[in-house]
């Protein structure tokens, strides 16, 4: 669909104000771990707008046991927001006796129910805590056990996702300065649509990429070449058919891919083993933020 003039306008608006909004645009790769210093930039930035936080950690430095008393607090400060807004965790931590006052340690956290996949699937919206007005995008996932969960989330949370995401490409070492990410997700595999999510990311970090859902290896072989793709990311198991494929098709270590990343499933050393040694180059690990 083409954009008028006006809309092109709000569009590049909306990006604008978006990018505005990631602590992960001034993380620099020469600093350290990108995804490590996004997640300490994000708790001290919350840190800063909060009286009760300011008063227990202002002026410190953040360590692991700092960062340990930050999550905790928080935890028992999003138990009271779900008790209050989610019907789902209303009722269960009714149902339970279960208060945030109970949970003071590590060690309390046994004290809260775990939730059943069942329980998402059957009822998704009694999880929510805001209006379904306020949905601005949901994604539907099977993960690898068939069952299909809904999971829905407001613009501010996906920016959040985006911003994650856009750390975690930099760790992998994706830069600005000639590399492409092929984003290889097919749709028989993925109904969550994560290629929206990885292109928007790379998109505001101002990364190319390019997306290609083809289960065909020789599709996938020309979209590199066309492209000078650089970094490839898709499913574990879907990476590794796709190499074995595409290893008797051609010699592809000569196609210039630096980095492969592996996620949504689990990756074996057999699987990392076999990749490696097609495409020549490190293969590495990543958990989704659902």
């Amino acid at each position: 669909m083409r954009l008028n003039l006006p809309e092109k306008i709000s569009a590049s608006i909306r990006m604008n104000v978006a990018k505005r909004k990631l602590d992960s645009r001034k993380i620099k790769n020469i600093h350290g771990n990108p995804l490590e210093q996004w997640g300490v930039a994000k708790i001290k930035k919350d840190i800063g707008k909060d009286k009760e936080l300011k008063k227990n950690f202002d002026g410190q430095d953040l360590d692991r046991d700092g960062i340990k008393a930050y999550k905790l607090l928080k935890l028992k400060e999003l138990m009271d927001y779900v008790s209050e807004n989610s019907p789902f965790y209303k009722e269960l931590y009714a149902k339970e006796g279960l208060d945030s006052s109970q949970i003071n340690t590590y060690e309390d956290l046994a004290k809260i129910p775990l939730t059943d996949q069942e329980q998402l699937a059957s009822h998704p919206y009694h999880f929510l805590c805001v209006s379904r007005k306020e949905i601005a995008r949901e994604f539907t996932s099977s993960g690898t056990t068939n069952m299909l969960k809904r999971v829905a989330y407001t613009q501010g949370e996906l920016l959040e996702i985006v911003d994650s995401v856009i750390s975690g490409l930099k760790m992998a070492g994706m830069s600005s300065n000639g590399d492409t990410l092929q984003i290889m997700y097919p749709t028989i595999t993925a109904t969550w649509d994560p290629g929206l999510v990885l292109s928007k990311a790379c998109d505001l970090a101002g990364f190319r990429s390019v997306i290609n859902d083809s289960v065909d290896a020789q599709s996938q072989i020309s979209t590199i070449k066309e492209n000078g793709t650089t970094v490839i990311i898709g499913t574990s198991s879907f990476i590794y058919d796709f190499s074995v494929a595409a290893n008797k098709i051609e010699n592809v270590m000569d196609l210039g891919i630096k980095k492969i990343i592996c996620s949504s499933e689990p990756l074996t050393d057999t699987m990392r083993m076999v990749i490696e040694s097609v495409w020549g180059c490190k293969t590495v690990r990543q958990w989704g933020m659902t």
